[in-house]
């Protein structure tokens, strides 16, 4: 299941198992999100954090980030935000204050009950 929250700069990928439970979130920082021709897209911004339903959280592809920066890939705007949103969506998480966590299998839910 796929969200990409109108005006913010995250995309997140809730995967499930065949019974439906969680097994990971999975948080596409980007520069834009977007719709064309009703289809979702997103600016990647390379940065990346996996959420495990233990509560662990991996933050990845740093690396990638500081390689787009050097190879001019991304401007330093784009780091900076790339950067302010993986530290401000962790702590949101560890706080328990990131919402679409806690409505991805509402929203499976509904959306299997459409179907």
């Amino acid at each position: 299941l796929q969200h990409f929250p109108k005006g913010k700069h995250y995309s997140v990928t809730t995967m499930f198992d065949a019974n439906g439970k969680v097994i990971q979130w999975y948080i596409d920082i980007c520069n834009e999100i977007g719709i064309e021709h009703n289809i979702p897209w997103w600016d990647d911004l390379f940065l990346d954090i996996i959420v495990f339903p233990t509560g662990e959280i991996i933050q990845q592809d740093a690396d990638e980030l500081e390689e787009a920066l050097i190879n001019g890939w991304v401007d330093q705007r784009m780091y900076n935000l790339a950067w302010h949103q993986v530290n401000e969506i962790t702590t949101s998480i560890v706080g328990n204050n990131f919402g679409l966590l806690h409505y991805s299998s509402v929203h499976k839910e509904l959306l299997t009950k459409l179907l």
